[in-house]
């Protein structure tokens, strides 16, 4: 598919968009995006739709006062003091991905918040993330999709969190699907079985879900008809 027209595709629209909202497109995505939106009025409400999905979330988050030891940390890391050895290549690599794993907690926090989850019924660490919204949907999401790549000890798999300021939908025997960011071919994921236990994953399937630009939710297994939950699918972390 040409450049040109792959940027007006509905689904890779919806999907830049929440990657942008997010940060978590690289710095030349990005760069690119924002000259998009200069010149395409409906992207840039198509952001602004993500925005206010996302946005108040940090005023509805009780303040808390950090531990002592968390901002001597930080000290530490943006002004070390001068007798201290500068750090190794293997140190500073383990700083960031300290930072980079405080940062990916505090997203799924937020997202915890925005759905009415308690964040102690999800896992820190997802790979990605999916907020799935019905053609009637308002404005919040009514399903969260958390995928966690195995890590040696779990296998890969999927877990299903409601948002408690809308209905729920009984969605056990209805049917996954992944929508290829490059072709747009859907691949079936599998039947959903009881939400409350992870949905656990083949290679095949996760290879899909991490190439995919949105997940659909549907009776049968013809995605285009009986849809009922469709959403982007987002990469929050750096994974496999």
């Amino acid at each position: 598919m040409h450049e040109s027209l792959r940027y007006q595709h509905p689904v890779v629209r919806r999907h830049l968009a929440s990657q942008y909202v997010l940060g978590s497109q690289s710095a030349r995505v990005r760069r690119r995006f924002e000259r998009l939106m200069q010149e395409d009025t409906e992207l840039l409400a198509e952001v602004y739709k993500w925005q206010q999905v996302l946005t108040g979330l940090a005023d509805t988050i009780p303040p808390k006062k950090a531990p002592e030891q968390v901002w001597k940390n930080l000290s530490a890391q943006i002004d070390p003091a001068p007798s201290q050895p500068s750090p190794s290549p293997t140190q500073r690599w383990s700083g960031l991905f300290s930072i980079w794993q405080l940062t990916t907690a505090v997203l799924v926090v937020l997202v915890a918040t925005l759905l009415y989850i308690k964040p102690a019924e999800i896992q820190v660490g997802a790979d990605y993330i999916a907020l799935m919204d019905s053609d009637d949907a308002d404005a919040n999401p009514e399903l969260l999709i958390s995928a966690y790549l195995s890590n040696g000890q779990q296998p890969s798999r999927l877990q299903f969190e409601w948002n408690d300021r809308t209905p729920r939908t009984n969605i056990e025997g209805l049917t996954l699907f992944a929508i290829d960011k490059d072709s747009g071919a859907i691949t079936n994921l599998g039947r959903i079985g009881d939400i409350s236990r992870p949905m656990l994953m083949e290679k095949s399937q996760w290879a899909a879900l991490k190439n995919s630009s949105e997940l659909i939710i549907a009776t049968g297994n013809d995605p285009s008809q009986g849809q009922i939950f469709r959403g982007p699918c987002v990469q929050i972390a750096q994974s496999g």
